[in-house]
């Protein structure tokens, strides 16, 4: 009940597409049409700034005065998302105010929802993801998956 969205750039879309398929049925998955699952994200870009070294409060304020649409923090970063025609708007603001980035992503795929994995589904899905990333053409794998982090920790 996974969604996966597979973003790929390649000069022989035929090739592409029987690589990601036979990755997909090897390993208990189905390859739907394309933008099949295209509902189920929200295009978004992100951008990931270290805790520790800001003032969560200052840097919420910041982000959403150079309109950011959100902050949340996940561990020790931050996550500012905005939408892609904003995203270097926010970044410059955030950039003046002499906010550093672990990483700046102009296109993000945001899962509406979530679905919870465990035990062996888990590892199946984080195989899954890491045959179809590692393929030449794929350029990022994005999930609507709700893992535990012990569960994750055993399949790596």
């Amino acid at each position: 009940g996974v969604a996966l969205m597979i973003s790929a750039l390649t000069d022989n879309a035929t090739r592409t597409v029987a690589e990601i398929r036979h990755k997909m049925s090897r390993l208990g998955g189905n390859l739907g049409t394309p933008n099949s699952v295209g509902f189920l994200f929200d295009k978004k870009a992100q951008l990931t700034i270290d805790a520790s070294k800001y003032d969560e409060d200052s840097t919420l304020e910041s982000a959403l005065d150079a309109g950011a649409e959100d902050f949340g923090r996940e561990d020790e970063r931050y996550i500012v998302t905005t939408s892609p025609a904003d995203f270097h708007a926010v970044k410059t603001a955030l950039e003046a105010k002499k906010v550093q980035f672990i990483d700046a992503e102009p296109m993000v795929m945001v899962p509406k929802s979530t679905v919870k994995v465990e035990g062996k589904n888990a590892e199946q899905l984080l195989k899954l993801m890491e045959e179809n990333e590692d393929l030449h053409d794929v350029q990022k794998v994005w999930a609507n998956f709700d893992i535990d982090v012990a569960d994750m920790a055993a399949s790596a």
